[in-house]
């Protein structure tokens, strides 16, 4: 508005910026300090507020702006300033977003369980089991192969496995898969047993399912060990 006859406030202007350089996936709080602003009537940053606006190949909360999942390269975000008075310009800033190389999680070996006829096997929770550098255990996707006649269900990454019937026996392997989200995966074989009550009543083996059997999924190859 005017402040006094002849006189009448200017928009702020950005002119410029710093380098910016973030890593592929990684959040990015955008301040003040990242732009170069003019102003003929303001001293740039002082009651200055910034505002990031939608863009391509980005999502933000408020000023922090994550790139989209995977990208990297340059990436562009608009951005305006406020002087208190008027609204600037539509900046485009220039962020480098760096290539970080994506690995699959890593997956601990999930001990085998051994029961007698009539009995239970013992929940897994697989957030115990399983470490990614990228992704939180809540974000690792887990699947169950291999089994014919036991029941496996996943709620809330915890495993609970039942037989049949209370007269089943028998030995099932069961492959668990963790996949993170950058769709690459580990995976685990677990041997649930059922034997018959006549035998001798064995405990849980701590000494484990995977021995030999675990596998890694990698972007360019699969590693077994």
């Amino acid at each position: 508005g005017e402040l006094s006859r002849g006189y009448r406030r200017t928009a702020p202007v950005i002119t410029g910026q710093v380098v910016v350089i973030i890593d592929e996936d990684t959040p990015r709080e955008i301040v003040l300090a990242d732009l170069i602003v003019t102003d003929a009537d303001s001293t740039f940053p002082d009651d200055f507020t910034l505002m990031v606006q939608d863009g391509v190949n980005y999502t933000h909360a408020g000023n922090t702006i994550t790139p989209a999942l995977n990208f990297n390269g340059p990436l562009s975000v608009n951005v305006q300033v406020h002087d208190g008075g008027y609204t600037s310009n539509t900046y485009n800033l220039g962020i480098t977003v760096t290539a970080v190389e994506d690995v699959p999680p890593v997956v601990s070996d999930i001990p085998d369980q051994t029961i007698v006829k009539g009995g239970a096997f013992t929940a897994i929770t697989l957030d115990d089991y399983v470490a990614d550098p990228q992704d939180d255990d809540s974000a690792i996707v887990w699947t169950a192969t291999g089994n014919v006649e036991l029941t496996v269900t996943i709620t809330d990454r915890v495993v609970t496995v039942s037989a049949p019937d209370m007269e089943w026996t028998g030995t099932e392997t069961v492959t668990f898969r963790a996949t993170n989200t950058n769709d690459l995966f580990a995976e685990d074989a677990v041997v649930f047993t059922v034997n018959d009550e006549s035998q001798d009543e064995p405990t849980d083996d701590g000494g484990g399912g995977g021995g030999g059997s675990c596998f890694i999924s990698t972007t360019g190859f699969d590693l077994f060990r």
